[in-house]
């Protein structure tokens, strides 16, 4: 009998015609049993070898199963490139690339999943959920901070479910972030039981606060009096976030009853609120100005900005503190206007400390003050390569001090101290050349020439609007550079975050002769500028040997189709 029903049904399967086993092998692929759909393909190209629309199929059926070189192989078959019509067709073939990665060495995962996440689309959320599980702690925590982005249902249901059970630092820090971003209402009993918890690190508790922030739209007078009344130190820095959050004005006695708290960290959050908020200044923040604590003291100089005696603190601390908390006085002067312009101006030739007097720099280029000085102080700081520096807000939330690079390595970030130094020395490139176009070309062609522009290839997909250069005309200049490796490097400034596809011929012109990093990062960056004139270009990526440039080649074109 059932080789009666085999016989009965081979001999159904050769009466179909052409558009028949379309249906039959689209509705096998919907399903997801993948082998069926090869078995009938190559059944159905036998019997029509002609037919254009089975050999899509087929090349979908190959895609969908990962086996992308033999894919593609039948892709160059057919005839001229037409993006309309063969647009579906395209996509298939990147999409396989990039499930191709799945299995792996490391480094081409990442890649994969980088890929994945910069298209957006819908079916990079299962390539999301599956790194999410990875026995990788790097892929782990990468797909975390990707996930966000996505707000997807099963993604969050996930993440509720890994955030209970992870052990390692850095994914559950990833974790908590997204929980925020995802909106996972389900999970504030968890947020607060992590704010609360004495046993968590400040990093997981700031994260926890950060993300029930984001999520919470209004609050309850009786919640937030509880919330000020906790015993737990954190639950009370959560109030104070809660109400600059949302603006509550008239909750200015809660911040009076705060700004005596016991805890530093609540005194300064409540002296933000004050100033945040615009509140009236009480006898208290006067008070503050001579608190033992150093963040205290000098938040409260802030909020009392222009004021004498905050003058004198702020002079104080540049004089008598720590480094970091002198470097943070100084950035404090350079957010206070006049009166700060006026102290960086008297103090900025006496400080011995070199970031000390670059955050005062950085306040005399806000005010328009002492130009030259400031110009001389930072150029002395980008001219020094040995330390590495970063923009950071450890000492107050609210304000980013000029500091040394403190940064170290994590597992999914590669070259992290590296990005951060370069991109904070590309931050003051900027303010110069606010302020003399001429030398802020100089310097900027100084840095392409000497860094790797790497720091954009490994953090696109998390700081891939870090901001615009404002002297963008001046980049453009340096196309015309007869070093090519600045010139390239200037195409890759301009596509990343300048997003001028003006330079796409040029980064498609230099690709034969770039090294092996360039050539990845001019991929990232016609997927980044998402434009169909690549779209030719990066589909002969897909023929490479590499499967690093395969799957980079991938992405940037599931990109350029879909934007």
């Amino acid at each position: 009998m059932r080789l009666i029903a085999l016989l009965l049904l081979t001999a159904s399967l050769f009466a179909l015609d052409e558009n028949s086993y379309v249906e039959r092998i689209g509705a096998q692929m919907i399903v997801g049993d993948l082998d069926s759909a090869l078995t009938d393909s190559r059944l159905a190209i036998a019997l029509f070898p002609d037919s254009p629309a089975l050999q899509e199929m087929m090349i979908r059926v190959l895609s969908e199963r990962g086996e992308s070189a033999r894919a593609y192989d039948l892709f160059k078959k057919r005839p001229e490139l037409d993006l309309k019509r063969d647009f579906f067709l395209i996509e298939s073939l990147g999409w396989g690339v990039l499930r191709t990665g799945v299995e792996a060495s490391e480094t081409h995962e990442l890649m994969s999943l980088i890929g994945a996440f910069l298209t957006h689309d819908h079916r990079a959320v299962d390539i999301l959920i599956a790194h999410l599980r990875s026995s990788n702690a790097m892929l782990r925590a990468q797909a975390a901070r990707m996930c966000a982005q996505y707000r997807d249902q099963a993604l969050q249901k996930e993440v509720l479910r890994l955030v209970e059970i992870e052990r390692n630092w850095f994914v559950r820090i990833e974790l908590i972030h997204a929980i925020g971003k995802l909106g996972c209402l389900r999970a504030e009993p968890k947020l607060k039981e992590i704010i609360a918890s004495s046993r968590v690190t400040a990093e997981e508790r700031a994260a926890a606060i950060q993300s029930l922030v984001l999520m919470t739209e209004s609050i309850e007078p009786e919640q937030l009096s509880q919330l000020c009344s906790s015993n737990r130190a954190g639950l009370r820095l959560l109030a104070c976030s809660l109400i600059i959050h949302l603006d509550l004005v008239e909750e200015k006695e809660t911040i009076e009853k705060l700004l005596s708290d016991h805890c530093p960290d609540v005194r300064v959050a409540a002296l933000d609120a004050v100033a945040l908020l615009d509140l009236e200044v009480s006898e208290r923040v006067m008070e503050l100005l001579d608190d033992p604590d150093p963040n205290v003291s000098v938040t409260a100089a802030w909020v009392l900005c222009g004021s004498n005696e905050a003058s004198e603190k702020l002079i104080y601390w540049m004089n008598y503190g720590y480094p970091e908390i002198a470097r943070f006085a100084a950035s404090v002067v350079a957010m206070s206007g006049d009166a700060g312009a006026q102290i960086a101006k008297e103090y900025i030739k006496k400080a011995p400390d070199q970031l000390v007097r670059a955050n005062l720099a950085i306040g005399l280029l806000r005010a328009n003050t002492e130009v030259k000085l400031a110009q001389f102080e930072l150029e002395k700081l980008l001219m020094d390569e040995e330390l590495e520096i970063m923009f950071a807000q450890m000492h107050n939330p609210m304000v980013s001090t000029l500091e040394q690079n403190l940064h170290r390595h994590v597992p999914h970030l590669p070259n992290y101290p590296q990005i951060m130094d370069n991109l904070t020395r590309l931050e003051l490139i900027n303010m110069l050349c606010m302020t003399d176009s001429y030398r802020g070309k100089e310097l900027l062609k100084q840095f392409l020439g000497t860094r790797m522009w790497t720091v954009i290839g490994q953090a696109a997909s998390i700081v891939l609007s870090e901001g615009d250069i404002e002297g963008i005309e001046m980049v453009r200049e340096l196309l015309d550079d007869p070093d090519e490796k600045i010139a390239t490097q200037a195409a890759l400034v301009l596509a990343f975050i300048g997003k001028e596809d003006c330079v796409i011929e040029f980064l498609q012109s230099a690709y034969a002769r770039a090294p092996w990093e360039m050539k990845v990062n001019i991929l990232e960056a016609l997927g980044h500028l998402s434009s169909e004139k690549a779209v030719p270009f990066l589909l002969d990526r897909l023929d490479e040997p590499f499967r690093l440039i395969r799957i980079v080649a991938a992405s940037s074109l599931i990109q350029c189709l879909y934007h």
